[in-house]
């Protein structure tokens, strides 16, 4: 039971779920109605969104870098798809072939930024975010716009065998994550590519590939989490309720992935997605105020770094 507990894959799953049980209580104290099927329901489809866009940025820790355009992705791809969309699934095909061509090439522009010409990852990414958002922006006209797809929708707030659609999609994506960073080759090649590039390099690592990769894989995630999310409100919006960027770096370290890469895994990020998510609507519950929030979340992403310090 204790190799199992302590095993690098988990990350710090096993904690955190007690964390959780920990915080539904609480709230569940507070407020009755939240341990309800439908309450508990609607926190796992607020939190699909978040764990998606945290497999590109796990593989993005993992790699030794870290991903600060995974939230404007996911707005671009909201605004983009809403308007493409115009509320019919006969423009499903032209939205999806868009937006899959936008996050490709938003990854390869990252990926072989900081592959071969070496510009630092966190640079790279958030000069990127602000050109997104600068181009969401233009595109957008700064007004909320289109509308989802009835395809969309059912993927932002239908329901499948009485699970949200949301929910299901989160875990299909999550099962391939998982299957993929612990039993195939790549996987095992982004590990080592995170642990010590020089190393992996001498092992007959591609690393320059295999950043690209990554962060082709994170935008990717990120244009899924859009997706989700225009399903969810309907139309095409710059005016999101989290800042992904802030909150999908504080679930992945939270979760046991080291900041220094080469360690952790999804396991302890999708844990923590939801740890988050309860957390915010447990805030939401006593009213802290978005200052507040922020902090908070500051101050796990500064004690997981601690940890995480402490373990290596």
């Amino acid at each position: 039971m204790t190799k199992f507990i302590r095993n690098p894959a988990l990350g710090n799953a096993v904690p955190i779920t007690c964390l959780i049980a920990l915080l539904l209580m609480v709230a569940g104290t507070i407020a009755p109605g939240f341990l309800a099927r439908r309450s508990l329901f609607n926190l796992l489809r607020l939190a699909a969104p978040l764990g998606i866009i945290c497999i590109g940025q796990t593989a993005a820790i993992l790699s030794g870098g870290v991903d600060l355009s995974v939230g404007s992705v996911a707005i671009l791809t909201n605004v983009v798809a809403a308007n493409i969309l115009q509320g019919k699934d006969a423009n499903n095909p032209e939205a999806f072939a868009v937006c899959i061509g936008l996050a490709l090439l938003i990854g390869l522009v990252n990926g072989l930024a900081v592959a071969y010409v070496g510009i630092n990852p966190f640079v790279m990414t958030l000069a990127m975010s602000i050109v997104i958002q600068g181009a969401a922006l233009v595109y957008s006209g700064g007004a909320a716009g289109g509308a989802a797809s009835p395809l969309v929708k059912y993927m932002g707030v239908g329901t499948t065998a009485g699970i949200p659609t949301a929910v299901v999609i989160w875990l299909a994506m999550s099962a391939g994550t998982l299957f993929i960073l612990h039993f195939t080759t790549p996987g095992r090649r982004l590990y080592a590519t995170g642990a010590n590039r020089k190393t992996a390099r001498l092992s007959g690592v591609n690393v320059p590939a295999t950043l690209v990769l990554v962060y082709a894989a994170s935008a990717l995630s990120s244009m899924a989490a859009g997706f989700v999310v225009t399903g969810n409100m309907g139309v095409g919006t710059l005016e999101w309720g989290f800042d992904y960027r802030l909150i999908s770096m504080a679930a992945v370290i939270m979760g046991g992935t080291s900041f220094a890469g080469g360690q952790g895994g999804y396991a302890g990020s999708f844990v923590s997605a939801i740890a988050l998510i309860v957390l915010n609507s447990l805030l939401t519950i006593i009213r802290v105020g978005e200052p507040v929030r922020q902090m908070i979340y500051g101050g796990v992403i500064l004690i997981s770094l601690w940890a995480s310090t402490r373990k290596r």
